[in-house]
């Protein structure tokens, strides 16, 4: 029984016969086996022991916690359960603050001894938790299916499903790279060495020491001359503006920044090569500026560097396709 937004939770009726009728919530709990012991007509006494059970009991809570099941079902009504034999076996209402499943034999008024729910509801939570789950994988399911799919044409439940899975791999990932973090730090206090100032200016000597030894042991023009007269020109100079790289490591620095990035950063921040920095990458990679149609800067590079190239090399043909 209602009054505008508050529900009366006990109704009580007591005729003039002695017959008595009692609702929780709108629904009748008369046949509640609280009840058994109650006459259908009421005296003094019978009265009396009516109103003591109904002031030491307690309402059932039915089984609240599965809106979204409930919302999947029915996303504008309250939603009704169904058993095999396609009759009501449960029921959604509405007790203004929050919605709960009620079975359709729920006793209504439990002893306040007992648990929070009647042993009927509390049987048909496990059904409920089943199929909240099932619901659940099959939400994680469709977004999964739909991840190309652009949000806004997703439904609420889809979102949701698929909020919750990018938030799944998100802790996977923070926990693989954390561990990734242990594993090294754990390497480094176990194995690593600190330098101090004087050993790293003693590695400078030995580069000078030993480069004629290392320049004779590589032909000129090989990469690991080269690589080897640009690192010890790297630590020469000051200042990493009076820094030059031969081209030769320009082209090498860009093929590893397109493997990886990362990596290319990381090698850097360890300090044990020193390489040029991604601005200076970009500068060598950006020449042209990017538009739709034939780029002729590009076309004027390609015969540039075919120049020098074998006749078969430079009989070849170009094709062009879109990009999407």
């Amino acid at each position: 029984m209602s009054n505008g937004n508050k529900m009366v939770s006990t109704l009580v009726q007591v005729h003039h016969s002695g017959t008595w009728n009692i609702e929780i919530y709108g629904k009748p709990a008369k046949a509640s086996p609280i009840f058994h012991e109650i006459p259908k007509c009421l005296d003094t006494s019978s009265c009396h022991t009516l109103f003591n059970l109904i002031e030491t009991s307690t309402h059932c809570i039915g089984n609240n916690g599965y809106d979204k099941l409930c919302r999947s079902k029915s996303p504008n009504n309250l939603t009704m359960f169904f058993n095999k034999h396609n009759e009501i076996e449960a029921y959604e209402q509405d007790l203004v603050t929050y919605r709960t499943v009620r079975h359709m034999k729920c006793e209504i008024l439990i002893t306040q001894n007992s648990s929070s729910r009647c042993s009927v509801c509390s049987i048909y939570r496990s059904y409920l938790s089943t199929q909240n789950s099932i619901n659940n994988k099959n939400v994680l399911t469709d977004a999964t299916n739909q991840k190309y799919t652009r949000n806004d044409l997703l439904s609420r439940q889809v979102l949701e499903g698929k909020t919750r899975k990018l938030q799944k791999e998100n802790e996977q990932l923070k926990r693989k790279v954390q561990n990734l973090q242990d594993r090294v730090r754990h390497v480094i206090e176990e194995k690593g060495e600190t330098l101090d100032e004087d050993l790293s200016t003693s590695f400078s000597s030995v580069m000078n020491d030993k480069n004629n030894e290392v320049m004779s042991c590589f032909p000129a023009d090989s990469a690991q001359r080269i690589f080897w007269q640009q690192q010890k020109q790297a630590v020469e100079v000051k200042s990493k503006t009076q820094r030059r790289w031969h081209p030769m490591m320009i082209k090498w620095c860009i093929a590893l920044h397109a493997k990886s990035s990362s990596a290319y950063r990381f090698l850097r921040s360890t300090n044990m090569l020193i390489l040029p920095g991604e601005s200076t990458l970009r500068d060598y990679t950006k020449f042209s500026t990017t538009t739709d149609g034939v780029n002729y800067d590009i076309i004027r590079r390609i015969k540039e560097e075919m120049k020098e190239e074998p006749e078969f090399k430079r009989n070849v043909s170009l094709l062009f396709d879109e990009v999407k």
